[in-house]
């Protein structure tokens, strides 16, 4: 009897000293996780009306979400103005990628899936509407105003992947991929919008020059303009910083553990994560902001999936790493392209100028006349295969051509010779990406 007794006693013991373990070490990894948490919510940028959560109204798994997306089609229908209807565009976008993030943190997919086909739709229409026709400084004001738009709208996007990442319990790794793939969708489709934006900034620049505002006038308003971006900058390369050392954390306590290994390619992306922080800096020094915000998210992107490997996922946080890195080659050859097309198009600007000038004005408004001529019969005789076909591409392109030729008319009507032959070559290349589409339907 004494023995049993004594056996209770130890074994009672033992259960405290392992209960009072546990909870020790349990407080410290609720610490690390609710600063994990602070930096995975960060809205530090963020404006103050995205902040409350009221203001997303009906969630996607809510009922009445359907009615609020219908509601916002109609105020859309009936905002008339390009510009403004493009503004409300975004703001709506934006409240997508809130409700996504919401639906993340629940691991609800089909209220993300939802969310995603609301925001693609409405990138469609940014697109669209985007078409910048502005020549004057208050335009490349609204370009910047933009650009900080979708900085945002980028780093909610990432924060939902990391959220995913790190927070997501219950779910295997195929639905973890899943809801990866989803927000993969949403990082093209942003994207897309940002190089829509980057081209018709470059063509605002150039209606600037040609209006005889300097480079250095037009340098001195972007960087006036450019504050935004460079406090979005710093505050990016901190939350970077901070996740860096939150990843620091646990490996040191892991390392401390008895029989806890930390793995070489667990290392290696803390590596990583701390040449792309120490890289970004280095270009916010060099005041390439733009750069920097890409650089430092891709750090915060390594040191979130550090921790990731750390918590037992380190095939999932390896395989994301390596997308990581290609996203990073494929960013990097977009704008080595952009930059290549640009030199394209400054050279090819430059000729035209110069053939432009030998040219006299009887001979300019020939030339005009036969361009412009040229393109209409053009455009007229794609007319039967533009009936039969229900392309949406094709019925796009239509009305971009359809504007040009008004663009081209009124530029005849004012004697602007050189713009109507500037016009009638965009409408050429449209005709071009149009007779095509219509060929490949003929030959089906």
């Amino acid at each position: 009897m004494k023995k049993l007794t004594s056996i209770t006693l130890l074994l009672v013991f033992l259960a405290s000293f392992f209960v009072n373990g546990q909870s020790d070490q349990g407080q410290t990894a609720t610490e690390i996780d609710t600063k994990i948490n602070e930096v995975l919510d960060d809205k530090g940028m963020e404006n103050a009306e995205t902040q409350i959560q009221e203001n997303i109204g009906k969630l996607p798994d809510e009922s009445g979400y359907g009615l609020k997306i219908a509601l916002e089609k109609i105020k859309l229908a009936l905002t008339f103005k390009r510009e403004r209807r493009a503004e409300l565009e975004l703001k709506l976008a934006n409240k997508r990628l809130e409700e996504a993030k919401l639906m993340a943190e629940k691991n609800e997919l089909k209220g993300l899936m939802r969310a995603r086909e609301e925001h693609k739709k409405l990138v469609q229409k940014i697109k669209k509407d985007l078409k910048n026709s502005g020549e004057d400084e208050k335009d490349l004001e609204k370009q910047n105003e933009i650009e900080d738009n979708l900085n945002e709208q980028e780093n909610k996007i990432d924060t939902i992947e990391n959220s995913i990442l790190i927070r997501a319990k219950g779910l295997n790794e195929d639905q973890k991929k899943e809801l990866i793939e989803l927000v993969n969708g949403f990082k093209s489709e942003t994207s897309d919008v940002k190089i829509k934006i980057n081209e018709d900034k470059e063509e605002l620049i150039t209606r600037l020059k040609a209006k005889g505002i300097t480079e250095e006038q037009i340098k001195e308003k972007e960087e006036r303009l450019g504050k935004n971006i460079e406090r979005f900058a710093n505050h990016q390369i901190q939350q970077s910083e901070k996740m860096l050392n939150l990843a620091n954390e646990l490996i040191n306590k892991a390392q401390n553990e008895k029989n806890i290994t930390i793995k070489q390619e667990t290392l290696d992306l803390k590596k990583k994560a701390q040449e792309k922080l120490d890289e970004a800096k280095k270009t916010l020094t060099e005041k390439k902001y733009k750069e920097s915000v890409l650089i430092a998210r891709e750090s915060k992107k390594l040191s979130a999936l550090t921790i990731v490997s750390i918590r037992g996922n380190p095939e999932i946080a390896l395989e994301r790493a390596k997308n990581l890195e290609e996203l990073s080659d494929l960013r990097e050859q977009k704008l080595e392209d952009m930059k290549r097309l640009k030199e394209e198009r400054d050279k090819l600007k430059e000729e035209y100028k110069e053939k432009i000038k030998d040219i006299k004005e009887d001979k300019l408004k020939n030339l005009a006349n036969i361009e412009y001529t040229g393109v209409i019969n053009k455009f007229s005789s794609t007319l039967e295969l533009r009936l039969k076909s229900d392309n949406p591409r094709v019925r796009e392109l239509e009305q971009e051509i359809i504007n040009k030729l008004s663009d081209g008319k009124f530029a005849m009507s004012v004697g602007d010779y050189k713009k109507v032959i500037e016009v009638s070559d965009e409408i050429k290349k449209l005709i071009m990406e149009l007779s095509e589409i219509l060929n490949k339907e003929e030959r089906k």
